[in-house]
C-alpha cells in the first residue's frame, strides 16, 4: 500500500492501535531534540510518552472532580 509515494511497511510500529493519517510535529528545545534523536526507536518512545502523559492528566483531572 501506498499513500503519495511512500510504502506505508517502510515504516514499522509496535503500535496495535489503528494510526491516524495526519502526523503531529513539534520543535524542541536543542538539548531535548538531542537526547530524542540519539534514541534507537524515537517513533515509539514518542507515542510511548505522549500516551503517559495524556492518561496522567485523565487521572489528575478525575482526582479533581
Amino acid at each position: 500500500m501506498e499513500i503519495r509515494g511512500i510504502q506505508l511497511t517502510r515504516y514499522k510500529t509496535t503500535c496495535t492501535e489503528k494510526l491516524a493519517r495526519k502526523h503531529v510535529s513539534v520543535m524542541l528545545p536543542e538539548r531535548l531534540d538531542k537526547e530524542v534523536r540519539s534514541l534507537p526507536n524515537r517513533t515509539e518512545w514518542i507515542r510511548e510518552a505522549i500516551t503517559e502523559k495524556l492518561e496522567r492528566d485523565k487521572q489528575k483531572k478525575d482526582l479533581s472532580t
